[in-house]
């Protein structure tokens, strides 16, 4: 595989060639000058090219990939256009409201497709005639398409973000069947930090002839994070973490746990000795994990 690297054709919002509508809503976020992923893909991905975008996360991707996606809805069609899809309910959320915040003088309004949450409001969304954009998680977007409450023969722009993290969580065989159902005739956008082999396959089998564009991290994590480990006795793990809590100044941490029941058991601890604490993991409902991300601050 060989990367390849475009010369960059603009190094700020206004010089990119979009509507009066994608403009004034990007000034409203108060951007001026691009990221490097996004002054290295938006050009390609406006020209109709299929991207290869790699790059760390929180390097501006779905910006990125929002831009064009607005940019080439037909206002006059009807049916699903364009399909984001992303690994985690999180980052759904996060896309859709990319979206939204880029298609205000649009009248774009993303549907958001997911698991843990009621499936009957998602079926009356999609009835509208404006849901012209979907943006879901593999799972819950193959069970619209088994019960024939989704259809996208009409989608023109294809986006899978963190494909890693996508294949990582076993989504592949659900991502393949989910590609089938659309034309072999989209513009196809795929972002990720690496490029495993079973990526490699996915772009060889659903992609034609992408522009790699890569942009390297400017430090790697060892680099940039101090890394330490105490060898602790089982029973002393608790004690020992209070300790490293305690010797830090009103710290924010997180801390992993190998199952539920012991990271339901160690928060129970914490709130009892008085550390100011929450709890995390995927037998929470979606409010109360929206809530928890909300607090740690």
């Amino acid at each position: 595989m060989a990367s390849t690297i475009p010369e960059v054709r603009w190094t700020s919002f206004a010089d990119l060639p979009l509507s009066e509508q994608v403009h004034r809503a990007v000034a409203d976020q108060g951007w001026k000058i691009p990221t490097p992923i996004q002054a290295l893909t938006l050009p390609e991905l406006l020209d109709g090219e299929d991207v290869v975008g790699l790059a760390e996360t929180g390097s501006g991707k779905t910006a990125a990939f929002a831009i064009p996606l607005i940019e080439g809805l037909d206002r006059r069609a009807r049916g699903v256009q364009a399909l984001v899809l992303v690994p985690t309910r999180e980052l759904a959320a996060q896309a859709a409201q990319e979206v939204s915040n880029l298609s205000r003088y649009n009248p774009v309004r993303p549907v958001v497709l997911c698991g843990g949450v009621p499936i009957g409001p998602q079926i009356k969304a999609l009835k509208n005639r404006s849901a012209a954009v979907v943006v879901g998680t593999p799972g819950r977007i193959l069970d619209h398409l088994q019960r024939g409450t989704l259809r996208l023969g009409a989608v023109r722009y294809l986006v899978l973000d963190e494909a890693d993290r996508m294949l990582d969580m076993g989504f592949a065989p659900d991502v393949g069947r989910i590609l089938s159902h659309t034309p072999d005739s989209r513009q196809t956008a795929l972002f990720s930090a690496t490029m495993p082999g079973t990526i490699r396959g996915m772009v060889k089998r659903h992609m034609r002839s992408p522009r790699y564009l890569t942009v390297e991290s400017e430090a790697p994590t060892v680099e940039t994070v101090e890394q330490v480990y105490y060898r602790v006795d089982g029973r002393d793990k608790t004690r020992a973490l209070r300790a490293l809590i305690d010797a830090e100044q009103n710290p924010l941490a997180i801390v992993f746990r190998r199952t539920k029941h012991g990271a339901t058991k160690l928060h129970r601890q914490l709130e009892r000795d008085g550390y100011k604490a929450a709890l995390l993991h995927g037998g929470k409902t979606q409010s109360q994990r929206t809530k928890t991300l909300a607090g740690f601050a």
